[in-house]
């Protein structure tokens, strides 16, 4: 869209998003980080990390992570846009909500699927668009569109920080596996394979994410057979 021509109605729009958003960028996107950041290039050739607000997309190595990168690449990469921001975050980016045209980019995510509500931080976000936001979400996971296709899908905030394993209470005899078999939570185990009973994703010994995982969250397998025949799949992050 042309920016000139659109001054009128970036205006109301800036209105509409009310005091939480006191700042306005305007310029053209020419990178994409992930699903919820990218970078603007203003008129006077300064470039600005973006953070959109209200939201949080899987990150790169999760399931779907790509997917929403791909799609907010779609909605605004090259493309001029308007950014209303009111703070920074602790890596310096802009926290806004990204216009393209009309078109809330936030917002696009959520209905996607490929995204969450960042409910942590929906004080940020101007009361009109928290409503859209939830509603999004909410619909999006009743489709079972984007990320919502999985059963039980991790929230980045969840990965990024995942909770420290459960020590393994001392027994006076150890508890031993079958080969192949899962143990329940807390068992020790043989078992080189780690399944997430969250995500129904296993993990090899040469994932990245292997030791991340909680200990009440484990399955424990022999042989990935074992893991898949489970329902567990491997995680695409690996090697």
């Amino acid at each position: 869209f042309s920016l000139k021509s659109n001054l009128a109605a970036l205006a109301l729009l800036c209105l509409l998003c009310g005091a939480a958003h006191s700042q306005a960028i305007k310029g053209r996107v020419v990178a994409i980080a992930d699903g919820d950041t990218l970078t603007v290039l203003d008129g006077q050739n300064q470039q600005h990390k973006i953070r959109l607000n209200g939201i949080d997309a899987p990150e790169s190595g999760q399931d779907f992570g790509q997917a929403s990168k791909r799609n907010l690449s779609e909605l605004v990469f090259g493309k001029d846009v308007a950014v209303f921001w009111s703070k920074t975050d602790r890596h310096s980016r802009k926290v806004g909500t990204v216009l393209v045209g009309s078109t809330n980019a936030n917002l696009e995510q959520l209905k996607a699927g490929l995204a969450w509500f960042y409910r942590q931080y929906a004080g940020d976000v101007p009361e009109i668009e928290r409503a859209q936001y939830e509603a999004a979400e909410a619909e999006a996971k009743e489709a079972r569109r984007g990320l919502w296709q999985q059963p039980k899908p991790v929230p980045p905030w969840e990965f990024r920080h995942p909770e420290p394993a459960e020590p393994i209470a001392a027994t006076s005899a150890p508890v031993t596996a079958s080969p192949g078999v899962a143990t329940t939570p807390g068992q020790r185990t043989t078992g080189r394979i780690i399944g997430n009973r969250n995500s129904g994703i296993y993990h090899l010994p040469n994932c990245p994410d292997y030791s991340r995982i909680a200990e009440r969250n484990r399955e424990y397998f022999d042989t990935e057979a074992a893991a898949m025949k489970a329902g567990f799949r491997k995680a695409r992050n690996c090697p």
